[in-house]
């Protein structure tokens, strides 16, 4: 009899369960398709119903840290990213919207270094990690390790017009003209900034 009722339980349980899971990823749909709405604000309600659903859904903490970043809610995209880690550590996508968040606040700037050198650590093809580390890079001065950085983000994504742009630019400051004029012909027409027709003349 005991069994009986352990097995019946069980399959209570384990229903409840995934109906849940399956109401969290309804309401994970319904989200993304706000956000791609730029409805941030209704994404961010869905998001929320699909936590309450199932707290372990990965994607739901992902987007609801994402919508509060482009609302410009700071602190509470930080707040979203910096629990993520913690409950998905070694998270690339976690760590690289951490470097973004980081980057904004120049008093943060390590933090911001470490956290999107982890993400190109633990995910290789994080193109956009490798494009802020060389903004890092570049913002220290360190003109050898931020080409590093742009051109092994240039290697992961082809057609990156900012890439070639900011390799460019970085080519004019390094002296090297010849690499700049390479990088900006791969810019296309309209999209040269004047640093760029300053290095196409020279």
């Amino acid at each position: 009899m005991r069994a009986l009722i352990v097995i019946l339980l069980t399959g209570i349980l384990v229903a409840s369960g995934c109906k849940n899971r399956d109401q969290a990823m309804d309401h994970l749909k319904k989200g993304n398709a706000h956000y791609t709405a730029q409805k941030l604000e209704e994404a961010i309600q869905e998001y929320d119903q699909s936590l309450s659903r199932d707290s372990t859904l990965f994607p739901a903490r992902l987007m609801k840290g994402k919508a509060y970043f482009f609302l410009g809610k700071k602190e509470l995209a930080q707040t979203t990213f910096e629990d993520a880690v913690k409950d998905f550590p070694g998270n690339p996508a976690c760590h690289y919207w951490l470097g973004r968040i980081y980057l904004m606040d120049d008093a943060r700037l390590k933090d911001a270094e470490t956290n999107l050198r982890l993400a190109t650590e633990y995910d290789d093809s994080q193109f956009n990690a490798h494009y802020y580390l060389a903004k890092i890079y570049e913002k220290q001065g360190k003109v050898r390790e931020a080409l590093v950085e742009y051109n092994r983000a240039r290697l992961i994504k082809t057609g990156f017009d900012k890439i070639h742009r900011e390799l460019g630019n970085l080519y004019l400051k390094a002296g090297l003209q010849d690499r700049a004029r390479e990088e900006f012909a791969q810019v296309p027409q309209g999209a040269e900034n004047e640093s760029e027709q300053k290095g196409r003349k020279k």
